[in-house]
């Protein structure tokens, strides 16, 4: 099971001090790592901002926790102040996020001052259920399918026919989590016969892009993959096997601030 720490780490007086520790135009968030804005995007009613991060000098990467955006507050030449309401990352550019912030379509952008107001880290997790196949259509009672260590997600409810898996599940305490699922059958030997899956789920972005979970519960319809196997195949099924992929966040203080007033803006 991953786990949720977030590490700081206490750096040297003099490591703390070293001017050249980051790259120039650079602003720490934690011991190890530092951020910068390069550039924003307006898409539709949104405000996209680009960041780069940079390791400490001298340090391993791999020591550091992974910054991946936080809460922001954008202030505007006109005296608003604007809240982000998402942060996103992708999985080929491991050392870039996104903020993203409301914006009224056709207005001309004049941001001034960007500062981070909470830190965020994703973690990753999985959970896995197996219970005795019983024939189709089948119905599957509660079960917990992963303790992560935020918090617990409950299979709420499971029915299976041939075309289609509906399953509704939930997150203990409100805490939103990211989950996707896998309805597998298995044969004896262990032999997938059939499986389901959810298309356009919460891992499914493009280029694998990944959002702050948001939902507490949800349902969700799964398809049978027809180019899988045929319905005769579920025939030899015993077991059926529930696979969940989850996403977490947890956040953690950290403050910065950045000039914003000459950022390149590009319309999309």
């Amino acid at each position: 099971m991953t786990s949720s720490t977030v590490v700081t780490t206490t750096l040297p007086a003099s490591a703390q001090e070293e001017e050249t520790a980051f790259p120039t135009g650079y602003v720490t968030v934690t011991d190890l790592i530092a951020v910068k804005p390069f550039a924003a995007v307006v898409v539709e009613e949104t405000l996209h901002i680009a960041f780069t991060t940079a390791v400490r000098r001298g340090f391993d990467p791999d020591q550091a926790t992974p910054f991946n955006g936080g809460r922001w507050l954008l202030a505007t030449a006109s005296g608003a102040e604007i809240e982000s309401s998402g942060t996103a990352s992708t999985f080929n550019a491991p050392g870039a996020f996104t903020v993203v912030f409301p914006w009224t379509e056709g207005e001309e952008p004049e941001p001034t001052t960007l500062t981070l107001v909470e830190g965020l880290t994703f973690f990753d997790d999985q959970g896995e259920t197996n219970v005795p196949f019983t024939g189709l259509p089948m119905t599957v009672d509660a079960f917990k399918i992963a303790d992560l260590p935020v918090t617990t997600v409950t299979v709420d409810s499971l029915t299976v026919t041939e075309d289609a898996a509906v399953l509704t599940w939930s997150s203990s305490d409100g805490i939103p989590v990211g989950a996707t699922f896998t309805v597998f059958l298995t044969d004896q030997s262990q032999n997938t016969v059939g499986q389901y899956y959810e298309q356009g789920s919460f891992f499914f972005g493009g280029f694998g892009e990944r959002e702050i979970p948001e939902q507490t519960s949800g349902t969700v319809t799964m398809q049978r993959d027809t180019s899988f196997q045929g319905p005769a195949a579920f025939e030899t099924a015993s077991e059926l096997r529930v696979f969940a992929s989850l996403a977490y966040t947890v956040s953690f203080p950290a403050s910065a601030e950045f000039d914003v007033t000459d950022l390149p803006i590009v319309s999309r």
